[in-house]
């Protein structure tokens, strides 16, 4: 019930859609709870695929998480970026040798000077200039 999509984040979704650009969520909650609350957002019909922690017999930090999703999805891995809010989301991209912008605020304890990442945001708004420097 509270959930709320970021500020910004809608209008990136619509713009990456017009832009062909293939998105895929990869998450440790399981699969039928991300996807339940990706419906009730009305977010669900930007996502080619939704990986959970039950998707597979892995998941996040192992790198397969992340790119079997690509694979699935046919992405390019050389042109693929991971968003994420925590450290796990982080080690992820790294193992996965992915790009990783970091969403300020999220779950983790950790701070965004202790999570290794490649650009940082807070909200969506103009995500597409972030996304343009990596692809």
């Amino acid at each position: 019930r509270e959930s709320v999509p970021l500020n910004g984040v809608i209008n990136f979704l619509n713009w990456a859609k017009n832009e062909n650009i293939s998105m895929a969520v990869c998450t440790n909650k399981q699969e039928r709870l991300a996807v339940d609350l990706l419906k009730k957002l009305n977010m669900y019909k930007y996502f080619e695929y939704v990986a959970g922690s039950d998707t597979f017999s892995f998941n996040k930090p192992d790198p397969r998480h992340l790119t079997n999703v690509v694979e699935i999805i046919g992405g390019d891995l050389k042109k693929t970026i991971m968003v994420g809010d925590s450290e796990v989301d982080a080690a992820s991209a790294h193992n996965a040798k992915l790009p990783f912008v970091l969403v300020k605020d999220g779950y983790t304890e950790k701070t965004d000077k202790e999570i290794k990442h490649d650009a940082l945001i807070s909200d969506f708004t103009d995500f597409e200039k972030v996304i343009e420097k990596f692809l």
